[in-house]
């Protein structure tokens, strides 16, 4: 199936990337995880990003996760495949093998790291949508990354018809309000990052959000996105306070978020709670966290339906 990325929007799942003791990829929960995650009619999946473990994961289980997942959608929806690696060879190295599975786009922050100004990263950009013939989305997550995609940066590199969107994990609300607002009758994709910020960004003209809470409870994000489409503000409220009481979900400091959500996600029976070294792990008092968390949740819901 064809799908017109240009037009995209809605739920973008950042999956997690199950894996065994082995540090191996688990398909069979993976295959449980997209399951899961597609019940709720989300709208795309983006593979191999911060909460997928993306830099402490070798090539090997990079390309399998990449390959498992397009083999399990099967075209029923477009995937998103992060592809940064310190180097601009290398990302494009990344952005080929993600090409010849069939993926639907790339996703690419700038390269960790070294410190680049912001000409470098354009330059670095530029050569890799010349590289491949697949769309590129930018991902702008500085707490992670030395370098910063700034908004003037950002408009330049639009301008490439190949560069199609940005991801924006940031988590400054003043950031992405003046991209949304920019972009407002322009092709280009801006979606929320920040599951905290969601209501506010969608207000301001954002296309959609990509949170990692949505492994866990998507339809909570669906259904989010289906009261913004009805215009139904108090409700979209409402759901936004409810994620952001999810917070403890990720660790006390929220550190720890991809042990957080497997953790949960093993409470599920979806998939092991293994995460890649160095990644911390949680100690006996967060995973009791989790647990009153995820059963006053459910106890809520249980109770509103």
């Amino acid at each position: 199936m064809a799908f017109d990325i240009r037009r995209l929007e809605g739920v973008m799942v950042p999956l997690v990337t199950p894996l065994d003791e082995k540090e191996e990829l688990d398909g069979k929960a993976l295959e449980a995880l997209i399951e899961h995650v597609t019940e709720a009619k989300v709208h795309s999946l983006f593979v191999l990003g911060n909460t997928g473990e993306f830099a402490s994961l070798t090539g090997d289980v990079k390309e399998a996760m990449m390959r498992k997942v397009k083999e399990i959608v099967d075209g029923k929806m477009p995937v998103f495949v992060n592809v940064s690696d310190v180097s601009t060879k290398r990302a494009i190295k990344g952005a080929k093998i993600a090409e010849s599975i069939g993926c639907n786009a790339i996703v690419v922050c700038p390269p960790y790291f070294y410190h680049l100004t912001q000409d470098s990263l354009i330059e670095h950009y530029e050569r890799i949508a010349q590289a491949v013939s697949l769309p590129v989305v930018l991902y702008n997550i500085p707490q992670y990354i030395i370098s910063e995609l700034n908004v003037e940066t950002v408009k330049k590199l639009a301008k490439d018809r190949r560069i199609i969107g940005i991801k924006d994990a940031s988590g400054n609300t003043s950031y992405i309000e003046n991209l949304a607002i920019y972009f407002r009758n322009a092709p280009f994709r801006i979606y929320q990052g920040d599951e905290r910020n969601i209501e506010a960004a969608l207000m301001t003209g954002a296309n959609g959000f990509s949170a990692s809470l949505s492994n866990l409870y998507p339809q909570l994000f669906v259904d989010l996105w289906d009261a913004f489409g009805e215009d139904d503000g108090l409700k979209v409220h409402k759901l936004q306070e409810t994620i952001r009481s999810f917070g403890n979900i990720y660790g006390i400091t929220r550190n720890k978020i991809q042990a957080g959500l497997k953790y949960a996600l093993s409470l599920k029976g979806i998939c092991k709670p293994a995460v890649s070294e160095p990644l911390p792990e949680l100690d006996k008092f967060e995973k009791f966290e989790i647990e009153r968390i995820m059963q006053q949740y459910d106890i809520r819901c249980k109770h509103t339906k």
